[in-house]
């Protein structure tokens, strides 16, 4: 990973919260639910045009989402996100996992949201078809390793 990528998270997280101010006007939010627009720029960032179609930032725009439409679920994730890429090293997996955490926290958080539920489970299958290229790299012990902490000599 380039040394200026790991700045891109942030941004990307970020640049995913602007539809709020949108639907959080009742004449918005009375048509289209705001999940929608998330799942607009999800998809948008997984399978961008300018890139053939080939993503990349959809993890970090769903926990812009996530984070602007229920923040307790990305606290979460992120915790989750966190300790599994500081155990295993890899971004597929704690992406993987960090996206199952927050299925399994809705339910123990007994949220009452079928719209967030469909949200959720359609978003942990983007991000399961989408990585499956990483898990075979996996399987076959190829897949990079992120450097955390690393001193350099």
């Amino acid at each position: 990973m380039p040394d200026g990528s790991r700045w891109c998270i942030c941004p990307e997280s970020v640049n995913s919260t602007p539809p709020k101010s949108l639907y959080s006007r009742p004449e918005v939010s009375a048509v289209i639910h705001p999940l929608i627009y998330g799942t607009l720029a999800i998809l948008g960032h997984l399978f961008p045009i300018f890139l053939k179609f080939k993503g990349g930032k959809g993890i970090s725009c769903f926990a812009g989402v996530i984070t602007c439409y229920f923040w307790p679920l990305a606290v979460v994730g992120l915790i989750t996100f966190v300790l599994v890429a500081i155990i295993t090293k890899y971004i597929s997996v704690a992406s993987t996992l960090g996206t199952l955490s927050l299925i399994i926290a809705y339910f123990i958080m007994q949220k009452n949201d079928m719209y967030l539920f469909i949200f959720l489970i359609l978003t942990f299958i983007l991000i399961i078809i989408k990585h499956i290229p990483n898990y075979k790299r996996l399987i076959h012990n190829e897949e990079n390793k992120i450097k955390l902490f690393d001193k350099k000599s």
